[in-house]
């Protein structure tokens, strides 16, 4: 990580320096999945522009159609987007590829209960449960507890 600039890859694929100087980012190449990701993230996230943000998330998508975070966080802009098929198309094959990763259960879950699609919603979650570990089934029902009470109202 660098501090003070950092170089990443533009909208047009071009390599260019850091969104601001005081930004903390990895260095970034034209193959380098992961630096699309996190710069999908931080348009996503900090910079809150998802249009910019899914443009990353496409050129990752290109390089990598089987990354199950990649999946997961683009599936969560087509959602907010209101792209539902899209979105759950995305969600389920993040959990075909690694079943053993809950955020994309539950996010699938969050998509289905806006959907109204409660009883799949909630069959989501019990999913993700059994799909873990006892100790990491422990450390999701904290999470998790409070999502099936508000699907559940």
């Amino acid at each position: 990580m660098q501090d003070v600039t950092c170089n990443g890859i533009s909208r047009d694929g071009q390599l260019r320096r850091s969104l601001e100087p005081t930004h903390r980012c990895p260095p970034v190449g034209p193959e380098d999945v992961w630096g699309y990701i996190l710069l999908g993230n931080i348009y996503v996230k900090y910079k809150e522009d998802r249009k910019t943000g899914e443009q990353f998330y496409k050129k990752a998508l290109e390089l990598n159609p089987k990354d199950p975070y990649l999946l997961n966080n683009y599936a969560a802009v087509k959602a907010e987007n209101g792209q539902t098929d899209e979105s759950q198309a995305m969600f389920e094959k993040a959990i075909e590829i690694d079943p053993l990763y809950p955020n994309s259960y539950y996010g699938l879950a969050t998509l289905l209960s806006k959907m109204n699609r409660k009883k799949e919603a909630l069959s989501s979650l019990e999913n993700s449960l059994f799909s873990q570990s006892l100790q990491t089934q422990e450390q999701l029902l904290s999470t998790i507890i409070p999502v099936i009470v508000q699907i559940s109202e």
